[in-house]
């Protein structure tokens, strides 16, 4: 692809302004369009980053097409978020804007390639973003007052269709604050020199938002990851929640570093993973298209009734009152 003449104006006027001495012969543009949408052969976005000697500097997000303006509020959100995101929004380019280059691969293109104690600390790592994000302080995390049911609600999904099920007293008593919004696996970047992680996408990014639903994506997704020959996706559930295995011990260890972090119950942050799942349907059928053939949801028909007992060891790392420690 060739980035349009708007896109390829801004990148380089980003790079004279950055470096006045930069050699225009010395520049690569390389242009695609993101995961997701190369998945559901469906562009609707553009991404251009621009090298400077081979080095990546630059990278241009701008929309095809007609804009539904959520590019242009994503360029907002950054802009609000501060150093809360590596990705630091520069100018605008059209109806899309130039940000920084956030190093260095995206999850879905190393993860099976990492040692196992690199994948755990990979997985950890997104888990303290999380939090970090949510305003997380040595000491204390200051979380709004806002109902949890009602900021369901405001992801499409009627916490009542989980009347009954431990899905809807786990949604009562889930922490509310900032969150990404759509912290899929291929929406984290990971630096393996660095072991530092960067989440990208941010156009759901919700000031008022369920933090434990990030972790909870990131998590589903990593299952796609891991394995990718399952043949169907009741398969892969079984996979990962019916059967021991590497999944089952990244979540473990995850979520109970998200409960020490954030005092949340190990057990219902997993029990969330309907709401998830729920709230995926709806964003996919309210861009017109069916979520039939999706993991989410055959993994939201199944998890309600699966009996997982391993579950109740994401709280046993927690010292009871009463209980010595």
């Amino acid at each position: 692809m060739v980035p349009t003449t708007q896109t390829r104006a801004a990148l380089l006027a980003q790079l004279r302004c950055d470096r006045r001495d930069a050699d225009p012969c010395d520049v690569t543009l390389s242009t695609s369009v993101p995961r997701r949408e190369r998945q559901h052969r469906r562009a609707l976005r553009e991404i251009t980053v621009l090298r400077y000697r081979g080095e990546p500097l630059y990278v241009a997000k701008v929309p095809l097409g007609d804009d539904d303006g959520r590019v242009a509020a994503e360029y907002g959100k950054l802009r609000a978020l501060g150093k809360a995101s590596l990705c630091r929004p520069l100018r605008r380019a059209g109806q899309g804007y130039v940000m920084s280059y956030v190093p260095a691969a995206d999850v879905p293109d190393l993860f099976l390639g990492l040692s196992a104690d690199s994948q755990l600390g990979l997985c950890l790592s997104v888990v303290n973003e999380v939090v970090r994000l949510a305003r997380h302080d040595p000491d204390r995390i200051i979380w709004g007052d806002d109902d949890p049911l009602e900021v369901l609600r405001s992801c499409g999904v009627d916490p009542e269709r989980f009347a009954g099920t431990r899905t809807l007293a786990a949604a009562r008593r889930a922490l509310v604050g900032p969150a990404h919004g759509d912290l899929a696996a291929w929406n984290v970047r990971f630096d393996p020199l660095t072991g530092r992680v960067a989440f990208v996408d941010w156009e759901d990014y919700c000031q008022v938002g369920l933090p434990a639903l990030d972790v909870v994506n990131f998590l589903a997704t990593l299952a796609v990851l891991l394995y990718p020959d399952a043949q169907t996706w009741d398969e892969l559930f079984a996979d990962c929640f019916e059967r021991p295995g590497t999944y089952r011990e990244l979540v473990r260890s995850s979520i109970r570093h998200w409960t020490a972090l954030t005092g949340s119950g190990g057990r219902d942050t997993l029990e969330l993973l309907p709401a998830y799942c729920a709230a995926m349907v709806h964003r996919v059928t309210r861009e017109g298209r069916s979520a039939d053939h999706l993991f989410f949801t055959t993994f939201g028909r199944l998890f309600p009734s699966a009996r997982l007992a391993w579950m109740d060891e994401l709280d046993d790392h927690i010292t009871k009152e009463g209980d010595e420690p």
